[in-house]
């Protein structure tokens, strides 16, 4: 690509230049407009650079062939040309990926942005080790020198057989062995390791925080969601697009609640939920619940998208996870630190509890619960609403009929004393140690159930009061005859004895 640029690093391996246009596509064809289906990234970007501090540069990591190179964005300091070791790297998919890892094969990029690994991070991303430390590691044992011997092309990398010890054995292809194997080859080895062995003592995974690796690392396969309260209805306003705030705004103001949003914040908490609880209790439900449950799928492939980072990120070997086996590679190099930090006598040793070579901090449970963001499920949820809003405000006769029995219902209420429930969308009230229920409340066809406690009249064969649960299905203009306080266990003349119950 020909985009103007100011070229600012370059070798065999490396280029880091500064754009000197908004050009995007003439820097990275995958960027381009219809490029491979994809849409046009032009926009995208303008946005990303007006809305995030700091320079924008791009990183080219080349390849033999100029077609296959690798092309990143590469945010860092606000001052242009200053390389402080601090960067955000994003690749073609505008997902951040670690700069330290593209870099770590490549010192002389990495030196010249000043970025600075920690022991963990050159073990992490196999960082070349110092021709001293090397040698120094390769006098421990026999073990270390053998595994000298393979780096500097002396030994062929199958002498590791003689230290494979007594907890591994040599790797078989197609034996479906239920045994911890390794596999020797010219960059290094590879372990097959039991996946409930390697979390304990590899990973030394805490039982605390058991479920929540396993949940990560997909070793389970049903559907377990996280449930979201119905009281989080309360702080919804700012799950939605400003668009569908709109239509919140319309409703109200059909009720004669005047509402001009310019932001989802100028409802508060909870107003909108009580607004619809009020006003459309049955419907408002079960859309309530579904955009619960939307928000509870949602909440749970976040969390676990980012446990699963924070494991990556706190892993000092990458590994995989299969059906059974949990496989890592480990390059000579690394191999050798590992003697020297473990005192290992054998390659048995990397899978011993006592050494957890791929120890990861205990901080599972607490981080997963950090995390309480909705993730792409916040869509769905926008959509699910909108519709909502949409059936509502395409009936305005009805909205007229609402508002009548909805201010009746409020003079009610505060007559008789009933205060709402928004859990469960219910009116109640103790009233002289009477249990009162209003709910079911229909206010198109302006009816309610009531429940109650009534005594029943002494008869000859049950000569004592008794006392039992009755439910009403009534009309709403009738509610303050069912709970006088006089007669608060008077069973009405109009009662009608339903099955249902709150």
């Amino acid at each position: 690509m020909s985009g103007r640029k100011k070229v600012v690093f370059d070798n065999d391996n490396i280029q880091i230049y500064y754009p000197l246009s908004r050009d995007w596509c003439s820097y990275n064809e995958l960027w381009c407009r219809g490029y491979a289906g994809r849409q046009d990234a032009g926009e995208y970007l303008d946005r990303l650079v007006k809305t995030t501090p700091g320079s924008f540069y791009i990183l080219v990591k080349k390849e033999k062939n100029q077609r296959h190179n690798q092309t990143y964005l590469m945010i860092g300091n606000r001052v242009p040309l200053k390389f402080d070791g601090k960067y955000s790297l994003r690749d073609d998919d505008f997902d951040t990926v670690s700069i330290k890892k593209i870099l770590a094969p490549y010192k002389e990029a990495a030196s010249f942005l000043n970025l600075k690994y920690t022991l963990k991070e050159r073990i992490k991303y196999d960082v070349q080790f110092t021709e001293e430390e090397i040698n120094n590691w390769a006098e421990i044992n026999e073990f270390s020198k053998t595994v000298k011997g393979i780096i500097d092309n002396k030994i062929h990398y199958n002498g590791l057989f003689e230290h494979i010890g007594e907890e591994l054995e040599d790797y078989e292809e197609y034996s479906w062995k239920a045994t911890n194997q390794i596999k020797f080859g010219v960059n290094g080895i590879e372990l097959f390791i039991d996946n409930d062995q390697y979390m304990h003592d590899i990973l030394d995974i805490s039982d605390d925080d058991e479920y929540y690796y396993k949940k990560a690392m997909g070793f389970y396969h049903y559907d377990d969601s996280e449930e979201v309260e119905g009281e989080e209805l309360d702080y919804m306003s700012c799950w939605y697009e400003l668009d569908t705030i709109h239509k919140v705004d319309k409703l109200f103001n059909l009720f004669g609640i005047k509402k001009d949003s310019t932001a989802c914040s100028d409802y508060d908490d909870a107003e909108i939920n009580d607004f619809l609880i009020k006003h459309f209790p049955i419907k408002w439900e079960q859309i309530g619940w579904d955009i619960l449950s939307e928000a509870g799928y949602g909440l749970t492939k976040q969390r676990t998208e980012d446990a699963r980072q924070y494991i990556e990120d706190e892993a000092t070997f990458e590994f995989d996870v299969g059906n059974s086996q949990t496989t890592m590679e480990i390059t000579h190099n690394q191999l050798l630190f590992l003697i020297h930090a473990h005192e290992l006598e054998d390659l048995s040793g990397l899978i011993e509890h006592k050494n957890s070579i791929n120890e990861i901090d205990a901080g599972l449970y607490d981080s997963w619960y950090d995390s309480y963001d909705f993730g792409d499920a916040y869509e769905e949820m926008d959509r699910i609403f909108s519709v909502f809003l949409d059936g509502l405000l395409e009936n305005s006769d009805e909205m007229v009929i609402r508002k009548k029995n909805s201010e009746l219902l409020d003079d009610i209420i505060t007559q008789v004393g009933l205060r709402l429930k928004t859990y469960n969308n219910s009116y109640s009230a103790y009233i002289n140690d009477n249990s009162i229920t209003l709910y079911n409340i229909d206010l198109v066809n302006g009816t309610a159930t009531l429940t109650k406690t009534i005594e029943e009249e002494p008869t000859e064969e049950t000569p004592e009061v008794k006392r039992s649960r009755k439910n009403f299905n009534i009309e709403l203009s009738d509610v303050p005859l069912y709970i006088d306080p006089d007669n608060i266990f008077e069973d009405p003349e109009q009662e009608k004895d339903i099955k249902t119950t709150p």
